[in-house]
């Protein structure tokens, strides 16, 4: 049931507890990733035997639907936090995410958890670890070239989105290595840290700018909240400015 607060808008009836549950889903679908890059690994050293496609399948629906909670999550956060900056109201849009929230909720519930730790633990010793550093650093130079050549490409090079997931996979992958084999310095590291902290952001300002499309679309026309867009403008006017300071970043 959701509760009142004293200013009379709906809260969620526990903080303490949603916040544990969000810690829970952020670990979960850190361990996720993990899976797949290790599926990713396995592929990339017994091509004969896996593809990382099938070996992800498994987890495949899990993780698209923590992917759902999560953009909601994050919704909420950022919403919240344009309507305090820009002294907007929030109205019935917030109870609109928490209501998704809560359907995106039982529907994860209702799903089979495939074991992560039975994967880990079969999958654990089949890449000997002193030719993972090897394997880790093909697949990063493999990585790079698929960027670069991307930006031959003008429907790769203006989708962030896209160039986040590369980015991440970058990441990722330079932290299985150790630090004596580092394909870039530490410098490199921390810009590039940035660079995915500020392309996420953006990205979650656009998650957030289709559900108040997806707001607007249950209103006929002409009814449409007066103050909808005055928060779509502010999130917009947040994005660009994003999208400024990534300028500066990668001159």
């Amino acid at each position: 049931m959701i509760a009142l607060s004293k200013n009379g808008t709906t809260v969620f009836p526990n903080h303490a507890v949603h916040r544990e549950k969000e810690k829970e889903l952020h670990q979960l679908r850190l361990r996720l990733k993990a899976v797949r890059v290790q599926c990713l690994l396995l592929e990339f050293f017994y091509p004969e035997r896996y593809t990382s496609k099938s070996l992800f399948t498994p987890f495949r629906e899990y993780y698209q639907q923590t992917s759902r909670l999560r953009d909601l999550t994050v919704a909420l956060h950022r919403f919240r936090k344009i309507c305090r900056k820009h002294r907007l109201p929030s109205n019935g849009f917030q109870n609109y995410l928490r209501h998704h929230y809560r359907e995106e909720e039982k529907r994860l519930q209702r799903l089979p958890a495939h074991d992560i730790d039975t994967f880990e633990q079969q999958h654990r010793n089949e890449i000997p670890p002193e030719e993972l550093t090897d394997i880790v650093t093909q697949q990063l130079q493999q990585l790079i070239e698929k960027v670069l050549t991307a930006h031959m490409d003008s429907e790769k090079s203006g989708n962030l989105h896209w160039q986040r997931k590369q980015l991440k996979k970058l990441i990722y992958l330079n932290q299985l290595l150790p630090e004596k084999r580092s394909v870039w310095d530490e410098s490199i590291t921390g810009k590039l840290e940035t660079l995915d902290e500020k392309l996420g952001a953006w990205h979650d300002l656009q998650v957030l700018l289709q559900f108040i499309g997806r707001f607007a679309g249950q209103h006929s026309r002409g009814h449409t909240p007066v103050w909808l867009p005055r928060i779509a403008r502010a999130v917009i006017t947040e994005q660009v400015r994003i999208l400024e300071s990534l300028k500066e970043l990668t001159k």
